[in-house]
Parts: C-alpha cells; structure tokens; sequence
C-alpha cells in the first residue's frame, strides 16, 4: 500500500465522531500512515440524554450550575486521552473540496485527508412556523441547557420577591426529549409544592403533539401509559395538535393538518370546534423537529427532505468512496421497509462501527466489512422523579426498575469515555445534584 500519509479526517465529535475515533484508535498500529483526526467547533463532547436533567435544575443553586453540566458534558481534551488515542483540533469546518480531497476550516487552514467521515450531527427545525425561531428555546446543547435553566430560575426567582408569577411553559414535541423534559420540570414544580414555595395554581405545564400519541415509535400501550404518567404530574397534553404561530407572549395552537381522506372529526385534538386556541406563555420549547446541519448543504451533498446525506448501507457517500457520513447527518434508507435509520445516539454508534468496516478494509486491514442492518433499538424514558420506561424487545420495565435500567446505561457510556475514577465521580456527582427535583 502507498504511503499517503494523510490523515482519516473525522468532523464532528458527537456520538457517532467519538465511536468511528476510538475504533480507528485500536488499530492505529495497523494504519501509520494514516492517523486519525477529530475536529469539533465545541470544546465538550455533549451528552445529550442528560441536558433535559440540566434544564430543568432549577431547585440547585445558581453556584452550581457548572456542577449541573459537568455532568453531561466533558472536555475533549479529557476524552480523548481516554477512549481513544487520536488528535484532536477545535476548529469548525467550514468547506469541502471534494475532488482535491480537503477540508478548509473557518481559521482558513486547509486539511488534506485519505478518508472522510461527517459526522456533523443535526439542528433544530422549526418548520417555518411564524415566531417559533425567534422565541422558543431549544434543548440540542450545553448552552441551550443553561439558558433554559436561567429562564425558568429567573421567572422562579421574581415568584420569591413577591410578584405575581404565573409560569406558564409550553413544550412543543411530544418525543423523548419533550416528554422527558415536561415530566422532569413537572417533579420540580411538584417538589417545591412540598416545601411551601410553589402553589399548584402557580405553573402549568403543556406538551403539544403534532400526533395521536406520544413517542409514537413505541407501542399503543407504552404511549397511553407515558401519557397517563405525565398527567398524573400535572402536564396537560395536547395530541394531533400543532404550534401554529406564536404572537408576542401568546402560542397559538390548531388541529393538525388533515390527511388524505380524514375528516376534522378524526382527531382527538382539543380546539376542532374554534379550530384554533391562543394562549399566554412565559416559556417556549421546542422539541418538535430536527434536520441535518445547515453546512451539509453548502458542502452541496445529495441531501433528503431532512437536510441529511443520502448514502448507501455502508455509510458511504454515492460516487466518491472516500467520504462516509455518520449519525444524524446521515440518510440510510431501508431497502424493505423505505425509511431512514432513526436519529437516535444508539443508531449513530451503529452508523460508526459500519463506516469503521469500511475505512479499514479499503486500508488494508483484514476487518470483515459490514452494512447498516436496521435493529429495533431499545428505550428508555426517564418519566420525572426515579421513574422511568424501559422498553428491550418485547420485555418492558416500568418505574423505578425503569429508572435503574436508564442509570445502568448512563453509567456504561461514561465509563466508555472516561477513566473509570472520573467516570464514578462524574455519575454519582451528577446523579446526585439531577435527583434534587427529585
């Protein structure tokens, strides 16, 4: 083989970026001439699981706050020392070249690179509905954590001097993130209802649906029973019901848009008589939707409805077998049954270990080549307090052997990226500072 001495260049080091790494590290000895390079804009690898447990913190003191994202989010610098032996560069890559076989990043150096793997992940979407973008907030980073956090402290904080707060909180998107938000907040509220510094009449909580049911890739059963959960905690739930604009510190809602062939009458939407319903609002947020990166499409890539690249079972992008694209820039489409890998971090880790495949076999390195193979993946939903739905093949975990089962598997990810010393520290510190709304 040719010594190229060019680098496997890995943009993006969120779930899918930080799997392809540390698999190309343990066979760094193999392929000298070309090491592995991850580049990410951000400082922190993000786990995005537990933003939801930093958002809704709002009963931890404001000094600590960086406790509270601490423990969801670690230093590259820190990671990579650990789970895999690959440089790292924070630099944002702002180009591809694709026939010169480059990268340019927004400090202006240009990378040359053997192969490709984008892992850029995906960005909220608001779908073009009036004034959502500009006064929701979104849950996709530490940033969006914190300052979702400071919203609802600070209009707490205005109900401890002694105005007339009504916290009022509208959840767009009854996915996991918007039902694991809704019921965490929910216990917040709930808990200092105990202590005397909450009225119930001081907060409402609504999650709106676009669907008949919630986290709709599960079971009918599992959906009613993660409904009937969040209204026992004081969440008003909202199904087959849209955000069609938002006005000021008003949301407007409607039914859902009719299918073919459906009738108004169909629809278990609350507002089918005055078909749409305003409503005050201190706090908006969205869950309700995300595409690929907005750079994909500058990268002028063949892109799907959803902003993600098309590519074949391998991950590898059509007509250029040296660029591979991981996680949820991806568009991987079943060949049976016609839809995309789900954007999910188990999906992405999967994505990864097949592009690993790949790279290495087209290296050299006697590795079996695999494609992407579609698993049902299990879930877990964290439902407030030490309450969780666990969801493993056929077999279902409710309640707080839910909970254990999400913990377990936080726990395992955070030793599969940290020393195992930091990685207790890490869990424990943070299990401890999330189950204070507990």
């Amino acid at each position: 083989m040719a010594v190229t001495k060019k680098p496997i260049i890995i943009v993006g080091g969120g779930f899918a970026g930080l799997r392809l790494a540390r698999i190309l590290s343990r066979y760094r000895r193999r392929i000298p001439d070309n090491p592995a390079l991850l580049l990410d804009r951000h400082t922190h690898h993000v786990y995005t699981p537990l933003l939801y447990e930093v958002a809704s913190g709002c009963t931890t003191p404001s000094e600590l706050a960086p406790a509270l994202i601490r423990g969801a989010t670690f230093r590259f610098t820190e990671v990579i020392k650990t789970c895999c032996e690959v440089n790292f560069l924070h630099e944002e890559v702002v180009a591809l070249d694709a026939a010169a076989k480059t990268v340019t990043t927004k400090s202006g150096v240009v990378l040359a690179y053997e192969k490709l793997a984008l892992a850029v992940g995906a960005e909220t979407d608001f779908f073009n509905i009036p004034g959502l973008r500009e006064k929701a907030l979104t849950l996709k980073t530490r940033r969006d954590a914190l300052v979702l956090r400071e919203r609802i402290a600070a209009c707490l904080k205005k109900k401890r001097e002694g105005k007339e707060v009504l916290l009022n909180i509208f959840v767009g998107g009854g996915g996991a993130t918007g039902v694991e938000f809704a019921a965490e907040i929910a216990g917040c509220f709930r808990q200092m209802e105990r202590r005397g510094a909450l009225d119930r009449s001081d907060w409402s909580i609504t999650l709106v649906e676009a669907t008949p049911r919630l986290l709709g890739s599960l079971k009918t059963e599992y959906s009613a029973r993660v409904k009937e959960r969040l209204v026992k905690l004081g969440v008003k739930v909202h199904l087959d019901t849209c955000i069609k604009r938002v006005e000021g510190n008003h949301v407007v809602l409607a039914p859902r848009p009719l299918r073919a062939g459906e009738t108004i009458e169909e629809l278990v939407c609350e507002f089918r008589a005055e078909f749409e319903k305003k409503f005050e609002t201190d706090i908006i947020v969205w869950t309700g939707g995300v595409r690929g990166a907005a750079i994909l499409e500058k990268f002028g890539l063949p892109l799907d409805r959803k902003g993600r690249v098309i590519v074949g079972g391998d991950q590898r992008l059509a007509g250029n077998p040296d660029i591979f694209v991981i996680g949820d820039s991806a568009a991987v489409t079943n060949p049976v049954t016609k839809e995309t890998a789900p954007m999910l971090a188990q999906s992405a880790t999967r994505q990864a270990e097949v592009a690993a495949t790949q790279i290495l076999a087209d290296l050299g390195v006697p590795v079996s080549r695999r494609s992407y193979d579609f698993p049902v993946y299990p879930a877990v939903i964290p439902l407030g307090g030490k309450q969780a739905l666990a969801v493993i093949g056929q077999l279902s975990f409710p309640g707080f052997f839910g909970w254990l089962v999400r913990q377990a598997a936080d726990f395992r990810y955070f030793l599969s990226i940290l020393p195992w010393r930091r990685a207790i520290t890490a869990f424990f510190h943070g299990a401890w500072l999330y189950t204070r709304n507990d």
